[in-house]
């Protein structure tokens, strides 16, 4: 017996379905019982109940959807002030609150900084009394070492004047005196013998006691005497000046010049010693009054103010929410300060939709606070860079970062960290057909009515994707207009027509009665 081939078995089984739809199944499109025979005759037959559905021409949007959390536009965070280190919060503005520019809206302990702004008060009146003290004594020295100056200079010209008269030999007045005393005396010794004489003849008559005459003898003796040290001195006035006498003097003078210069030039040097050493006090000095004035700035910034006006949001960091007596430090995120008016959605979008829509695209935002409303929105700005999705695995997928804006905002109250669900518009479709991806069975949609066909998805896509290729016309054959997570669309040459829903989409939205 031969058998009957396998393509004529398929063109009874569209024939027989075709006439099935049009002998009057059309009344009951939704479920129809038969039985699917496979293609290939070596496979088994397998009964379940068809169902089919319908793709009717309509205006769609295809769609990205992700998620996000709302985030303030315009938000400033505010820190803990530098320098701050261990302090504790003592007083805070209330959260949710309308602050104004300048406001103060957190008071830190100062209990540990104003310990610190005493010990430098201290510090730097230390200083400057040692400083006080210093230019107290350092202007003693100089007076002293100007003092020991005048009196070197003094001597040394002294010393210098005597070198020099020295140096001129005798002088001829004290030599004429020297001769005159020399003849004095001569004179006075030969007057003398002779009242000698006659006073020793009265000595031996008794006229004159022995006392008198021994008197007598004594001045003769001293006149001799005398007129000895004149020779002497008359001979040394013609010898001079000796060169030993000379020496010495010059030896003086020399040493006096050396110990004046020496003097001067310590002086000199200590001046300058003193006036790096003042300097160095005042720099000590500076620094001490810069620590008074950072001490006292930091007494200031603990009164935390807020340069912005705008709602005060506590921050949330990993020692927990901000609170009264938290202890914080510098540069800690303690608070914000947020405009509650404008806020924004940062989504994340895979790496192969990224080329579907641009910024100003439309998007729809639906709060998970109110599921059933959704607010109209459009794509601010595409980040330039993909990121991981995973920074543990270098070879998976990237993500952007997507910033959705609120067209109006006015309607609800937002606040940040909501959750929300955004659609972003990639295409707005009129007059297009859909059809859910659950529906394509190995890769092919199969038309049930009004004709039989089956339609193979990847062909569609890529004569979609082909270059300058041109509109559909209007009863064309089918085209792909595109797709999204859960449809495809088509441009179809019917207004209507209906797809077998294959066993694995039967548990559809779409298919459920």
């Amino acid at each position: 017996m031969n058998k009957t081939p396998a393509h004529v078995n398929k063109i009874y089984l569209a024939a027989g379905l075709a006439m099935l739809l049009i002998a009057g199944c059309s009344f009951y499109p939704q479920k129809i019982l038969s039985y699917f025979i496979a293609g290939d005759s070596g496979a088994a037959s397998m009964p379940y109940e068809l169902s089919l559905y319908s793709a009717k021409k309509a205006d769609y949007n295809i769609e990205l959807k992700t998620s996000g959390k709302l985030e303030c536009i315009n938000e400033l965070s505010v820190t803990v002030p530098d320098g701050i280190w261990g302090a504790r919060i003592e007083k805070l503005a209330p959260e949710g609150g309308i602050v104004s520019s300048g406001e103060v809206i957190c008071q830190l302990n100062t209990s540990a900084i104003e310990d610190n702004l005493n010990r430098a008060q201290t510090e730097l009146a230390n200083s400057e009394n040692e400083f006080d003290d210093f230019k107290m004594q350092n202007e003693l020295e100089v007076m002293t070492k100007k003092v020991e100056i005048a009196k070197k200079d003094l001597q040394y010209e002294v010393n210098l004047f005597k070198l020099g008269v020295i140096k001129k030999g005798a002088d001829t007045i004290e030599i004429a005196v020297s001769n005159i005393g020399i003849e004095k005396n001569r004179a006075f010794i030969s007057n003398f013998e002779s009242k000698l004489k006659s006073q020793e003849e009265l000595l031996k008559k008794g006229f004159l006691s022995s006392f008198q005459f021994a008197e007598l003898e004594l001045e003769y003796q001293r006149n001799i005497l005398e007129l000895e040290q004149n020779y002497n001195k008359l001979e040394m006035l013609r010898d001079l000046p000796l060169p030993e006498e000379v020496k010495k003097s010059e030896t003086g003078v020399d040493k006096l010049e050396f110990d004046r210069k020496l003097t001067a030039q310590e002086y000199v040097t200590a001046v300058k010693l003193n006036k790096i050493e003042g300097e160095k006090k005042e720099l000590n000095i500076n620094e001490k009054k810069h620590k008074v004035a950072q001490a006292q700035a930091m007494i200031d910034k603990a009164r935390v103010t807020t340069p912005i006006a705008g709602t005060l949001i506590y921050s949330n960091s990993w020692i927990g929410k901000t609170r009264v007596g938290m202890e914080v430090w510098s540069g800690l995120d303690i608070l914000k300060i947020v405009d509650l008016k404008n806020m924004k959605i940062i989504v994340k979008v895979n790496e192969k939709n990224i080329d579907k829509f641009e910024a100003g695209a439309k998007a729809l935002i639906t709060l998970n606070s109110q599921p059933g409303k959704a607010l109209n929105g459009f794509v601010h700005s595409v980040s330039k860079l993909a990121k991981l999705k995973d920074e543990r695995d270098p070879k998976g997928p990237k993500e952007f970062d997507v910033t959705v804006y609120f067209n109006d905002s006015s309607e609800v109250k937002l606040v940040p960290n909501m959750s929300a669900d955004v659609s972003i518009i990639c295409a707005a479709l009129r007059g297009a057909s859909r059809v859910p991806k659950d529906f394509a069975a190995d890769g092919n949609i199969t038309i049930a009515a009004p004709f039989v066909r089956a339609i193979n998805i990847k062909a569609l896509k890529k004569k979609a994707g082909e270059k300058d290729a041109p509109p559909p016309a209007q009863g064309a054959d089918f085209s792909m207009a595109g797709e999204d997570e859960d449809y495809y669309y088509f441009i179809a040459p019917h207004d209507e027509f209906r797809v077998l829903i294959p066993q694995k989409g039967l548990d559809t939205v779409e298919t459920k009665i």
